[in-house]
C-alpha cells in the first residue's frame, strides 16, 4: 500500500492533534503513578504476568503454534490445528 501526499499529511496531522487529548480521569488503567487505582493496576498485572500469562509451545507434524493462557495451555493441539480443526467444523 501506498500512502498520497494527502493521506500522509493527514496522518501526521492526527498525530499532532492527538497529543493534545486528555485521558480522562475516571479511566483506571490510566491512573496516575502513586494513587491507590495505580498501585491495585501494578499489582493486577503483576499478578497476570505471574499466574494467568502462562505459554506453552505445541509442535506436531503439520506447524507449531503457541498456546496463551490458562484456556489453551492445556490444549492436545497446537493453536494452527485448533483454527484448522474450527475451520473444519465451521464449513461443514
Amino acid at each position: 500500500m501506498l500512502w498520497s501526499k494527502a493521506d500522509e499529511t493527514r496522518l501526521n496531522q492526527l498525530n499532532v492533534n492527538k497529543r493534545k487529548l486528555e485521558t480522562p480521569g475516571e479511566w483506571t488503567w490510566a491512573a496516575k503513578e502513586g494513587t491507590a487505582q495505580s498501585e491495585y493496576n501494578h499489582k493486577r498485572l503483576q499478578y497476570f504476568v505471574e499466574h494467568e500469562l502462562q505459554t506453552v509451545v505445541k509442535h506436531c507434524d503439520k506447524s507449531a503454534g503457541v498456546l496463551v493462557g490458562l484456556n489453551q495451555i492445556d490444549s492436545a493441539y497446537c493453536h494452527d490445528c485448533i483454527i484448522d480443526r474450527t475451520d473444519n467444523v465451521q464449513n461443514k
